[in-house]
């Protein structure tokens, strides 16, 4: 149950879309033919991928894809609307860590200082593991994350720019 103490005032927007709305759509037909062909053909799924992540959302649907690399989209449109007046945003996904607790500051107290014209992500390395050393080779159909895919955030500067 959620308890919202009286002195405090929701605002939000609903927007309905649909997933032809999203500009990675155009996408949509060449990533369905990947994801077919690796998992019609056995010998398309690579030794050097992790067998895991076969069953992935990501490895099994063009569309939860494109829906999922929407958010820095969300985000920009976020800055256009700017229901706040404020000149930073960030997204932050409704079930971000899987209901583990330790992702979040203690107390859940968090005052980020995020800089102007940078898009902020986090990174769930250790801080010695540079995020330099990876490419698409290292990470694609792996069961590893560098970054949280859960959390963007940025200004109106650049927002636009990360959303392109």
């Amino acid at each position: 149950m959620i308890v919202i103490p009286r002195n405090v005032r929701l605002l939000f927007q609903i927007h309905l879309i649909t997933l032809d709305d999203l500009p990675l759509s155009r996408h949509l037909a060449v990533a369905s033919k990947i994801i077919e062909d690796e998992h019609r053909d056995d010998k398309m799924w690579r030794s050097i991928w992790d067998p895991a992540m076969k069953d992935h959302p990501e490895a099994r649907s063009a569309e939860y894809d494109v829906l999922v690399n929407s958010k820095t989209y969300f985000l920009y449109n976020a800055t256009l609307e700017d229901p706040f007046t404020t000149d930073f945003f960030v997204w932050i996904d409704a079930g971000y860590g899987h209901g583990n607790q330790s992702v979040f500051p203690y107390s859940n107290k968090w005052r980020p200082q995020f800089p102007r014209n940078k898009i902020s992500l986090i990174k769930l390395t250790p801080v010695h593991d540079s995020i330099g050393g990876y490419n698409i080779d290292s990470l694609y159909r792996r069961n590893w994350s560098v970054v949280s895919g859960g959390f963007v955030a940025g200004d109106k500067r650049s927002a636009p720019v990360y959303s392109s």
